[in-house]
């Protein structure tokens, strides 16, 4: 069985992951919404919200 710390290091390294995907992401989306710039804010902010979510999870809870 695996100890709470192990748990915690692969969650964490999981998230990490997660966030570098959504960053990448986010970057390929913004290349791509350079032909369609009335879109581009309101899809860049939904990307970099669930970005935000995603950083709030790596953060240690007490």
């Amino acid at each position: 069985m695996r100890s709470p710390a192990s748990h915690s290091l692969a969650a964490n390294t999981c998230a990490r992951r997660l966030a570098a995907s959504a960053r990448t992401h986010a970057s390929q989306v913004a290349t791509r919404l350079d032909t369609s710039f009335a879109k581009g804010p309101l899809i860049l902010t939904a990307i970099l919200a669930s970005s935000t979510i995603v950083l709030a999870l790596l953060q240690p809870r007490n």
